[in-house]
C-alpha cells in the first residue's frame, strides 16, 4: 500500500534529514539537489572530477552526457517501508532520465545517488539546493530486521560511482558532432588534394610551353642563313 501526504507530514522529521514540510508534493516529497556533482565529459583529452557546488552553485550536463547526483538530504527508511524514486517532470521532460535504478531498500541509511542521463537536445542545468528528485512511500506487507539494508549508504560521490560512469557517451547527439567533425576534415583533406593536382597540372602545362617556346626560337635562327644564300 502506498503511503499519503498526510503520512509524510507525520513521519518525515524522522526519515529526513532536513525536514521541509513544504517539500510535500501531493503523495511525495521533493529531495535537493546537494553539494556533490559527477558529470562525464564530451571534450577530448579531459578528465571529469568530482565538482564541489558552493551554496546555489550550478552544474551543467551537456546533450549525451551521464552524470551522478546526489541529494541535500540524508534519509532513514523504516525497515517496514520501501521507497521509489525518480526525477521531477520538469526535469524528466528537458530529457534528463534516471538510469541508476528506482527503489530505496528497507531500513536504508544516508544520502541518495543518482546516475542519471541527459537524453535531450541541449544542456540542462541545475543548482545546489534546488528540488530535483521525488520520493514515495510503500509499507511492506510484512518486516523484520533482516529485510533492512545490510550496508552502509552513501554520504558522498565515491570514487568507486565515478570510476563506472563513462568519460564519453555515443548518444545521438556527440556522434551527429563528431560525424561534423569528420566531414569538416573530409572537405579539407578534399580541397588540398584539388589544389595540389591543380598546382601539379599548372606546372606541367607551364613547363610544356616552356619547352615550345624554345623550340621555335632555334628554328627561327637556323632559318636566317638559308634565306641569306638564296638571295645571293
Amino acid at each position: 500500500m502506498f503511503l499519503g501526504g498526510a503520512w509524510i507530514r507525520r513521519e518525515g522529521k524522522n526519515i529526513f534529514n532536513p525536514f521541509v514540510l513544504s517539500n510535500v508534493d501531493c503523495s511525495a516529497y521533493a529531495m535537493s539537489l546537494g553539494k556533490e556533482a559527477y558529470v562525464s565529459t564530451a571534450g577530448e583529452g579531459d578528465y571529469p572530477k568530482v565538482e564541489l557546488l558552493e551554496e546555489g552553485a550550478s552544474v551543467v550536463i551537456p546533450p549525451g552526457q551521464f552524470a551522478y547526483l546526489i541529494t541535500k538530504e540524508k534519509v532513514r527508511i523504516p525497515v517496514d517501508k520501501f521507497a521509489l524514486i525518480n526525477m521531477k517532470n520538469k526535469l524528466k521532460v528537458q530529457g534528463l532520465v534516471n538510469v541508476s535504478g528506482f527503489h530505496v531498500d528497507p531500513g536504508y541509511q544516508g544520502k541518495l545517488v543518482f546516475a542519471v542521463f541527459n537524453a535531450g537536445p541541449k544542456s540542462i542545468m541545475l543548482r545546489e539546493s534546488e528540488k530535483t528528485f521525488l520520493i514515495w512511500f510503500a509499507e511492506l506487507g510484512t518486516s523484520h530486521g533482516g529485510d533492512a539494508y545490510p550496508k552502509e549508504g552513501y554520504y558522498k560521490i565515491s570514487s568507486e560511482l565515478a570510476n563506472n560512469i563513462p568519460r564519453q557517451s555515443a548518444s545521438l547527439s556527440s556522434l551527429n558532432s563528431r560525424l561534423e567533425k569528420l566531414e569538416r576534415f573530409r572537405r579539407f583533406v578534399l580541397s588540398a588534394i584539388g589544389g595540389i593536382a591543380i598546382a601539379t597540372i599548372g606546372g606541367y602545362f607551364a613547363n610544356t610551353m616552356g619547352v615550345f617556346s624554345e623550340g621555335e626560337v632555334t628554328g627561327g635562327s637556323d632559318e636566317s642563313p638559308s634565306l641569306e644564300q638564296d638571295s645571293r
